[in-house]
Order: structure tokens, then C-alpha cells, then sequence
């Protein structure tokens, strides 16, 4: 979630309409876009992108940074999903309402955010050194313990 949501890369909910068969070569067609300024990338971004606080990023929660009025349209958007999405929306709404209604202010310079995201751009190849080493460490220890 740390590393997908800020950048856009969040999966989607399709609701299915008609049962039916989905293989290789189906065609899909896209019907209807009622709000195209709103993305996956561009929602995630607003949301996860830490633009109403820039430290949001690293917990993995939502914050904002954009006129409160989107906010509140994201919120009625019957086409937006409850789980993760409006729930999350909800949350950041309250707190903002308990600040009188004011997102708070980039106080993180833009170089600051720039070590952030290369930070975090990272963390999925240290993860995979870790899971490398410690299993060439448990295949010492298995022929260790078998006398190769």
C-alpha cells in the first residue's frame, strides 16, 4: 500500500452486470466515463499522494491538500467504492472539520519529497534482499545440518 497507493497504482472494483465468459481475445469497451478528471491515478494521487501532509505518505493513510469542495464531491461520487476509497475520503473530511475546515499546509520542501519517493521506490528491492538472503541462509544451515 505504501509504495502502490501514491503513485497511481491501486487496483480497481468492477461491479458485473451480465454473467458471461471472460477469455483470451474478449474485447472490452469502455461505455461511459462520467468523471475523467478523476483517474485511478489522479484520485490515488489526491488521496494517498501526501498532499495535505506530506508525512501521510509513509503512514499510509489518506490526506489532502485540494479545495475541501472536491472533497465533498468525491464523497457523493455514486460511481466511487465505499471500501478503502470513501471510507477513506470520510476520514479525511472529519479531521479536517475538526481543523475548521483547513488542510494543512506543504511544510516538506519538494527536495525532501523527492528523497521520500526515492526512498520508497527502493523498499520492494530491499525486501527482496532480505527474502534472497535469508533463504541462501536457511539453505546453509538445511546442508549444514545434512553434512554437505
Amino acid at each position: 500500500r505504501l509504495f502502490t497507493l501514491p503513485r497511481g497504482l491501486a487496483g480497481i472494483f468492477c461491479l458485473v452486470e451480465a454473467e458471461g465468459k471472460v477469455e483470451k481475445g474478449s474485447k472490452f469497451e469502455l461505455v461511459e466515463r462520467p468523471y475523467p478528471q478523476w483517474s485511478m491515478v489522479e484520485l490515488s494521487k489526491a488521496i494517498y499522494g501526501g498532499e495535505g501532509d506530506p508525512k501521510a505518505i509513509m503512514r499510509g493513510v489518506g490526506s489532502w491538500g485540494r479545495p475541501v469542495k472536491e472533497l465533498h464531491k468525491l464523497i457523493q461520487n455514486p460511481y466511487l467504492a465505499e471500501c478503502e476509497w470513501k471510507d477513506e475520503l470520510r476520514k479525511i473530511a472529519k479531521k479536517l472539520e475538526k481543523k475548521g475546515g483547513r488542510s494543512r499546509k506543504n511544510s516538506v520542501s519538494l527536495m525532501s519529497l523527492r528523497r521520500l519517493e526515492l526512498k520508497s521506490t527502493w523498499i520492494p528491492f530491499i525486501i527482496a534482499f532480505f527474502v534472497a538472503m535469508f533463504s541462501c541462509l536457511m539453505i546453509m544451515v538445511h546442508d549444514q545440518q545434512n553434512g554437505y
